[in-house]
């Protein structure tokens, strides 16, 4: 995997290196609801219970959410056709995502700021002239 890293183009580095790092922030997302999930359940009960399919949806989403990000990246580090508009889809969605942080607190504003930093240096990677060649360049058999 490392000498497959380095035989890619700068700009392929930086996109799998985004997805990378945006993956990581998804799974402390996760750890972050699951643990809100755990806390819930011992501190308010009846709330829990009334909501713990809304609790269990939440974290599920997250989890796979990260999921997808860590196999896309992956995808992408192997050249794989597909992986590029996956990529291209995950950093939209991010950005929709981010847009709606705008309108709570401090925190969510640079959280939101963040993910549409993070999602813009991702989507000029993903469109640019390597890794464009070099998703297209072969047919995927497998």
């Amino acid at each position: 995997m490392k000498n497959r890293f380095f035989n890619l183009a700068k700009k392929h580095q930086i996109a799998v290196v985004v997805l990378l790092l945006e993956s990581i922030g998804a799974i402390f997302a996760t750890a972050v609801f699951i643990a809100g999930t755990i806390i819930d359940s011992i501190t308010k009960p009846k709330i829990f219970a009334i909501g713990v399919g809304g609790y269990i949806s939440i974290d599920a989403i997250f989890l796979v959410s990260a999921l997808f990000g860590f196999f896309t990246a992956r995808q992408l580090l192997n050249q794989k056709r597909w992986a590029r508009s996956s990529a291209v889809y995950w950093q939209i969605i991010q950005i929709a995502f981010a847009i709606n942080s705008f309108s709570g607190d401090n925190i969510g504003k640079i959280i939101g700021a963040w993910l549409i930093a993070s999602s813009l240096v991702g989507l000029y990677a993903l469109f640019s002239r390597d890794v464009i060649e070099a998703t297209t360049e072969k047919v995927d058999r497998d």
